[in-house]
């Protein structure tokens, strides 16, 4: 609920000044980075895998 508030509020406020590209722009680099800060968790946080023998 939060999120939306301030992300509509962001958008509000770039699009009275006429720069509505930059709040797309803003957007776009916090997803990709939480897709980057997700993938470096799970990297490091994950267990190594071993190969296992059959014998």
């Amino acid at each position: 609920m939060l999120t939306a508030l301030v992300q509509k509020q962001m958008f509000v406020y770039y699009e009275s000044i006429n720069q509505l590209e930059t709040a797309y722009f803003i957007m776009f680099l916090i997803c990709g980075g939480a897709y980057l800060l997700a993938w470096v968790l799970m990297h490091f946080l994950a267990p190594r895998m071993k190969q296992i023998s059959l014998d």
